[in-house]
């Protein structure tokens, strides 16, 4: 028997909802530290955290029930968003990545089974950091989709 985990079908499935949700138009989303250009305002990155050092789907895997197959997934999927405002407005910053955050809890709400792939995923509320920058004001939001699923073996 193999064992295989649902996190790449998840984190593809939420990759895909962020991008054609109607409230996040517009708004760039990235499969993870993708390579991009660096000149837009705003941005949600899937699968990352903005550190290279730190994990970016946390979790455990078990048998279900008494039975060897399949087993049952509960993980977190790291996703961040940042957003910066050239005007230097920290408050203006933090305002736009909420909104962004709470169109991503609708776009999971709309179908929390992403397309089948898992049981059920819901966002958390997840931290923020903020800065002044040379661009202007910077809020990130970075925050986990948890997921329960399950795997094949």
């Amino acid at each position: 028997m193999t064992y295989y985990s649902s996190v790449p079908a998840a984190v593809a499935a939420l990759v895909a909802a962020f991008k054609t949700s109607v409230a996040l138009a517009g708004v760039p989303v990235h499969d993870g530290p993708e390579l991009a250009d660096a000149a837009g305002l705003e941005g949600i990155a899937v699968g990352w955290t903005g550190d290279p050092n730190v994990d970016v789907v946390t979790g455990t895997a078990s048998p279900e029930g008494l039975a060897v197959s399949p087993g049952r997934e509960r993980y977190a999927v790291a996703c961040l968003i940042e957003v910066i405002d050239g005007g230097g407005s920290i408050a203006a910053a933090r305002t736009r990545a909420y909104q962004l955050h709470a169109a991503c809890g609708a776009a999971v709400a709309v179908d929390p089974r992403l397309g089948g792939v898992v049981l059920y995923a819901s966002l958390g509320i997840g931290s923020l950091r903020q800065q002044q920058t040379q661009a202007g004001a910077l809020a990130w939001v970075s925050f986990p989709v948890n997921v329960d699923a399950y795997t094949t073996r």
